[in-house]
């Protein structure tokens, strides 16, 4: 894990709670964008406590994440300011329901402005069906792909379903076997 994560999310203890991703889950996000060095906008749904942003972030100066939350999370906007912080001007959080956010966004952004979309937000169908296709509306093709929570021993059926549906439908071209962390999983592709 790089060191700027591990010094965000211990900047970030004391918030610790629900929403988060694994150590082994960030260090399998930052080795992506290692790997793909011409990797440098991310969007993702589900900040919470921001550790997957900062995992993003704090792999290059050059790379910038856009986050859609609902900020039900009470330290939410706490993490926030420390991701200013920690990675001033490369941040951004929309606040609301990502199912009228993103579509919201999307009018007005440029058509595939993302290189890499994370998807971590709700998990009872349709939503995650949703922000993925939303999210896949905003990646470049070619771009990466990755969703959190695909695992059935998580019991996210609601997530399983988004992705397999995206894949069958000639979306989305899956790229390996998920990893699995204890009960948590995640899946990658890149938008066909």
């Amino acid at each position: 894990m790089i060191k700027a994560t591990q010094d965000y999310i211990q900047a970030t203890l004391a918030f610790r709670g629900e929403g988060s991703v694994t150590p082994a889950q960030i260090t399998h996000l930052q080795k992506i964008l290692l790997d793909h060095p011409g990797i440098k906008s991310v969007v993702e749904t589900g900040f919470n406590l921001g550790i997957s942003a900062a995992a993003f972030l704090s792999v290059s100066a050059d790379i910038t994440v856009v986050s859609f939350d609902w900020l039900t999370h009470p330290d939410s906007l706490e993490c926030k300011n420390i991701i200013d912080g920690c990675f001033p001007g490369r941040h951004t959080l929309i606040a609301g329901d990502s199912l009228n956010s993103l579509p919201a966004f999307a009018r007005i952004a440029r058509p595939s402005c993302f290189d890499l979309a994370f998807v971590d937000g709700g998990h009872v169908w349709p939503v995650p069906y949703e922000d993925l296709v939303n999210l896949l509306a905003l990646v470049k093709v070619g771009g990466g792909v990755v969703m959190d929570d695909y695992c059935p021993a998580y019991g996210n059926d609601g997530v399983i379903r988004a992705w397999d549906t995206c894949v069958a439908a000639g979306k989305i071209m899956e790229l390996g076997d998920p990893l699995v962390d204890g009960n948590r999983g995640m899946v990658i592709g890149v938008k066909l």
